[in-house]
């Protein structure tokens, strides 16, 4: 046997039990993600009498509230979509509160924070018309997100029609999931919004 094939056959027997430990590890890693994440939605199950569960990246809790099926999503220190978070971070603790089989024609977004170029701390309404953008801000919508509190983690609050769905999300950290007493708040918020979208925006 020569010595460049001992060689390779020392290098693969240092190296496959290397790999197999690394994978292993990250099943270890995952797994304890998953049961922090799980622990972390597990005080406000009760509200939306729900199911909690983890893919290790992302925490679940799918329930029903007010008539309507809810889902949240947590998952910590990902990326901000507007480069920073308000916390000043480059990385969101997300909580995504989405509320399904609300009806509408328009999408529409509504977003507190800091514009990217210059400005201060405020609302930012789009929507597919401008002249539905202009309902929108006439609405209470606006009103009702803002009274709900939470602008220092600049929430975001967005309806999309094709899947008739409605999304409130928010960086919470330093926690991975907001107290129940928060959640309530935005549960309550939710039925509202998806009522007055209902209202506004009815298809035609």
């Amino acid at each position: 046997m020569s010595q460049e094939t001992m060689d390779n056959l020392i290098g693969a027997a240092i190296l496959v039990p290397f790999l197999i430990l690394v994978f292993l590890a990250g099943r270890v890693l995952a797994r304890f993600q998953g049961r922090r994440l799980s622990r972390s939605l597990e005080p406000l199950a009760p509200l939306v009498d729900g199911k909690v569960s983890s893919d290790g990246n992302n925490g679940f809790l799918v329930g029903v509230y007010g008539g309507r099926q809810v889902q949240v999503r947590i998952c910590p220190k990902t990326g901000g979509l507007r480069g920073y978070s308000p916390h000043g971070t480059s990385v969101y603790n997300v909580f995504e509160l989405e509320m399904s089989s609300v009806s509408g024609a328009l999408d529409w977004t509504l977003i507190y924070g800091r514009p990217i170029i210059i400005g201060g701390e405020g609302w930012s309404v789009s929507a597919d018309t401008p002249a539905f953008k202009v309902e929108v801000v006439r609405s209470e919508i606006v009103s009702l997100v803002h009274a709900a509190g939470g602008l220092g983690s600049w929430p975001v609050v967005a309806y999309t029609a094709k899947y008739e769905r409605l999304t409130y999300s928010e960086d919470v950290q330093p926690w991975l999931a907001p107290p129940p007493e928060r959640f309530a708040v935005l549960l309550d918020l939710m039925v509202n919004v998806a009522d007055i979208n209902n209202r506004i925006n009815a298809a035609t």
